[in-house]
């Protein structure tokens, strides 16, 4: 996997680059530098939507297809095969980490719109990525309608695209609503291993959404494993702190043999959970987690079943997407350029741990 992902870097970008991702009030990482050569580009908007359709149009350069107008390639170099686009709340951030891995079977991008009406930026993105509409040419909506409101829905109609809508009661059902679709997907009970996060706060559910979209996309296969990925999508279940959600027990229940990674430590999952998950599964279960959202993310990182950067030597660990930990806007629809390289949360300050991962000095 890691052959396969370098030829993916050195495809797009130079080796050892770093993208930044942050909407025009976020953290400043200019001026960034390094014992070693560093090549950076900044992906930016003057907001949400706005650096959503930023990321949008680097991995999707040359738009979604197989089109008329064109041959579609995402930033990795492969094809896009699938004229469909997700599109998530702008406002709430647990329908577009969830839908990462839906849109990573696809190899689709993820965009923002608010809930009250389609977004003219949105309107002219999707215009870039689909050129003429096509029949069958989709939109995914996550959400219900307190999300995705019917106008929008309306909206995306008038433009000739055929809308279909995941979404539930709670950010629960909807998380749980996206793993089923999965399954269906896969078939032959595809979904064998869960991330479980908490559903009250984002960190954690930022963290491994790029590994959800990786797991589950044909764009990054690893020809070790044939099929989709690793033939084995990891879909985001959220639960809270004390308590496992009817929509996401009932899930559970229904999938009972899954491996489980619960990512964040117990003040995020907490220790009843983890043992009623142990209860519910009859598969491993295995938490991830650091002393804080920042070590949490370097965790994932370097744990062999993720991403597994453990050598500073390693030139994979040469790439990554800084994003700011303080608010999730600016990541939020990242994850189908971060899975192309590894995420570590990156804040006003530089923590200590983060700076030993990178072994690279970072200067503000």
């Amino acid at each position: 996997m890691k052959k396969l992902l370098l030829m993916m870097f050195i495809l797009t970008f130079i080796f050892g680059s770093y993208l930044y991702l942050s909407a025009n009030n976020g953290p400043d990482f200019d001026g960034c530098c390094c014992h070693s050569t560093l090549y950076t580009t900044r992906y930016g908007g003057a907001d949400r939507i706005e650096t959503a359709i930023e990321v949008s149009n680097a991995a999707f350069e040359f738009g979604v297809g197989p089109g008329p107008a064109s041959i579609a390639k995402t930033i990795s170099g492969g094809p896009v095969l699938n004229r469909k686009v997700v599109i998530c709340r702008s406002d709430e951030w647990p329908d577009a980490l969830a839908a990462a891995g839906l849109a990573g079977y696809y190899g689709i991008p993820i965009l923002l719109n608010p809930t009250a009406q389609l977004d003219e930026r949105v309107e002219d993105e999707l215009e870039r990525l689909f050129g003429d509409v096509e029949e069958d040419d989709e939109i995914i909506v996550i959400g219900g309608t307190g999300a995705i409101s019917e106008n929008v829905v309306d909206d995306l109609e008038d433009l000739g695209f055929d809308v279909d809508r995941i979404g539930g009661a709670n950010r629960y059902e909807t998380a749980a609503l996206i793993a089923e679709e999965l399954d269906d997907l896969y078939g032959n009970g595809g979904v064998r291993t869960i991330m479980v996060v908490t559903g009250e706060n984002w960190p954690d559910a930022l963290a491994v959404s790029p590994w959800a979209y990786y797991t589950a996309s044909d764009l990054y296969a690893d020809p070790i494993n044939e099929g989709h990925g690793r033939n084995d999508p990891w879909p985001i279940l959220l639960v809270q702190r004390d308590d496992i959600p009817g929509y996401t027990l009932d899930w559970l229940l229904s999938n009972k043999d899954v491996n489980c990674y619960v990512i964040g430590g117990t003040g995020a999952v907490g220790t009843d959970v983890m043992q009623d998950l142990g209860y519910y599964l009859d598969g491993d279960i295995e938490r991830v987690a650091g002393d804080n959202r920042y070590e949490t993310c370097i965790e994932i990182a370097e744990h062999e079943d993720f991403w597994g950067i453990q050598s500073t030597d390693d030139p994979n660990r040469q790439h990554f997407i800084f994003a700011t930990g303080d608010n999730f806007p600016d990541a939020l629809a990242s994850s189908q350029l971060l899975a192309c390289w590894k995420m570590i949360f990156k804040t006003d300050g530089v923590d200590p741990e983060e700076g030993e991962f990178v072994g690279a000095p970072l200067i503000l």
